[in-house]
């Protein structure tokens, strides 16, 4: 397997402080991946949600409502 550093390009430095948040939330996903939306897609992915109305991750189908 090639390393990260060889498949990864750096165009500038990232801040200590978000990259430590980077790692805390790559850490800390939650578990319950959801497959959802398979007629859109055929790779299997389990889905968890970043934003909805439950705040709830595993919340992955999405509610529309058009304005009027």
């Amino acid at each position: 397997m090639t390393s990260l550093t060889q498949q990864v390009a750096c165009t500038g430095t990232i801040d200590a402080n978000v990259l430590e948040r980077v790692r805390h939330e790559t850490l800390t996903i939650p578990d319950g991946w959801v497959a959802q939306y398979g007629e859109y897609q055929s790779g299997g992915w389990g889905t968890l949600s970043l934003l909805n109305a439950t705040g709830a991750a595993t919340e992955v189908p999405f509610r529309f409502r058009l304005r009027s």
